[in-house]
């Protein structure tokens, strides 16, 4: 009887309230294997392969750049490798494949980032770039005893052509 009123209360629970009802959505969703991971934390260069990445864009209906309007995501499977050292205490540089392909790491080097954390356990980092139309604020989090990281980049306003928050999001594996 107890099980069966358990089972109510979550059916119940997952019709009325979006957050139980999430986990049962028809969203699309991505896997890829779990890759082979390493202790990295005695290390102050990584080298960085993303898994998956997503890009999240929005796009007023009276704006009159873009080439959509609403909300739109974009999920897939990583390509791009990022290169990440410490400096010192307190700084990191990141680069990113793209950055080097494109010329700009060349033209600008790489970005500095504010570390937060480096310890055995963790690295976290923040970066902040202003620019005149916008800003974007970057983050870096690695779990050094797995080598696995997230690296996200996000920005109040995409661009020139879309007006809205936009976010690039990357899960990784460092080496």
């Amino acid at each position: 009887m107890k099980l069966l009123l358990t089972a109510l209360t979550i059916i119940i629970l997952a019709s009325a309230n979006p957050v139980f009802a999430f986990f049962g959505s028809s969203s699309k969703k991505l896997t890829v294997n779990y890759p082979a991971v390493s202790n990295i934390s005695r290390k102050n260069i990584f080298y960085c392969d993303s898994l998956l990445r997503a890009y999240i864009l929005g796009n007023s209906p009276t704006n009159v750049g873009g080439d959509f309007k609403g909300i739109q995501a974009d999920i897939a499977k990583g390509t791009d490798k990022f290169t990440i050292q410490i400096n010192d205490s307190k700084t990191l540089s990141f680069t990113t494949g793209a950055s080097i392909e494109t010329g700009v790491a060349a033209l600008y080097g790489s970005a500095k980032y504010a570390i937060l954390r480096n310890d055995a356990s963790e690295l976290a980092a923040i970066s902040l770039e202003r620019l005149p139309s916008d800003s974007i604020l970057t983050t870096l989090v690695i779990n050094k005893k797995t080598g696995l990281a997230v690296w996200s980049k996000t920005r109040p306003a995409s661009s020139l052509f879309y007006d809205n928050p936009s976010g690039e999001f990357h899960y990784l594996v460092c080496r």
